[in-house]
């Protein structure tokens, strides 16, 4: 099993969690999959939880992929439906707008978060890459944005759109951002922590 990332701390603690279980067969690399050197027809499976959405070539990246795995290999990806309905990403955005500078949003055919929105626009980019039996299943499901509204706020500052929006912004500019966003985390805050639900694509394909 072998495991890519191109964020550091996601190698990091992917290699933690590896030794902590004792997966002996069981590695992870720094590498971008779209373009790393894979041996061919080597795998016989293909896994992704939301990270296929960032390719910047999407058809060009799982051709490369798919080079990689055996004939009638099994695909598998999670990816996030609509930003209508993932509130738990756009709705503290929503609730700091005014505190952020203005933002473009990604065009359709643009990698990010809500990429794979469009299951046509998925559908052909695995069947372009010369993929099968291509298929999507809608499922909800609850996220736990962490244990408390400040736990969820701080998470929000890390990663996702609140994060990119506020990157430039003075130390004390970020600082009124959080806040915010913490409020609006208030609102879903419950004994099981800050839950809110995901909207999401299971992808299902075969190389």
């Amino acid at each position: 099993m072998l495991g890519l990332d191109i964020a550091a701390d996601s190698v990091a603690v992917a290699e933690r969690r590896i030794a902590a279980a004792g997966l002996a067969q069981a590695r992870v690399m720094l590498a971008d999959a779209a373009t790393h050197p894979f041996a061919p027809a080597g795998f016989d499976l293909l896994f992704s939880r939301f990270g296929v959405m960032f390719f910047l070539d999407p058809v060009a990246a799982f051709g490369h992929i798919r080079g990689a795995l055996k004939p009638g290999a099994a695909v598998v990806l999670a990816a996030f439906r609509s930003p209508a309905e993932n509130a738990w990403a756009t709705g503290p955005v929503a609730a700091v707008r005014h505190l952020l500078p203005p933002a473009i949003p990604p065009g359709p055919e643009e990698p990010g978060q809500f990429a794979f929105a469009d299951p046509a626009r998925v559908q052909r980019i695995l069947l372009g890459a010369g993929f099968r039996d291509v298929a999507l299943e809608a499922a909800d499901l609850p996220m736990r944005l962490g244990a408390d509204a400040a736990e969820a706020a701080d998470f929000a500052m890390t990663i996702g759109q609140a994060s990119r929006a506020a990157a430039g912004l003075p130390e004390a500019a970020r600082a009124a951002v959080r806040e915010g966003i913490a409020a609006f985390y208030q609102a879903h805050d419950s004994a099981a922590g800050v839950v809110m639900p995901a909207a999401i694509w299971l992808v299902t394909a075969t190389a």
